[in-house]
């Protein structure tokens, strides 16, 4: 998400970990900054996460994304974070293609890819506050994109 002005850019990254022998999860949520390079990582009990199988949208705790908002509520020793933002007029990504190959062309069909990707929206608007530790981040009139990974 890129503010207006230029005076904030943050990516939010909510997720899963699962170690390969299923002894280690957890959900997260990753806050990166596009201006200081900070990132700020926060660990949640796997149990705390879940998932639309019909539409764009991921539930962690008491923070919430989909397709067109997003609500963070944030608290540990550390931070504070909350806020909401909403997207609208998103840009969908479509293929012209015979072959849908999507964002990822050809290498949609290596099979030894570590992962799957996807776009949600290519760009969109933004409206709505963000609050980390006091600092306040606006994202009126900005920017943002979304994508998807899995696997």
């Amino acid at each position: 998400m890129v503010a207006n002005d230029g005076s904030s850019i943050l990516s939010l990254i909510p997720g899963i970990s699962l170690s390969k022998d299923g002894k280690e999860q957890h959900a997260f949520i990753q806050i990166i900054n596009g201006i200081t390079a900070k990132t700020n990582y926060y660990s949640f009990p796997i149990e705390e996460f879940s998932f639309s199988k019909k539409e764009f949208a991921i539930k962690i705790a008491d923070n919430y994304f989909s397709k067109d908002s997003i609500i963070i509520n944030i608290k540990d020793d550390n931070s504070i974070v909350s806020g909401k933002i909403k997207m609208f007029n998103q840009v969908k990504y479509k293929s012209d293609r015979l072959i849908n190959t999507g964002i990822m062309g050809w290498y949609r069909f290596v099979p030894f890819m570590e992962c799957y990707h996807g776009v949600v929206s290519l760009t969109h608007s933004l409206k709505g506050k963000l609050i980390i530790n006091n600092e306040v981040h606006d994202f009126k009139n900005g920017r943002g994109y979304i994508e998807k990974d899995w696997g």
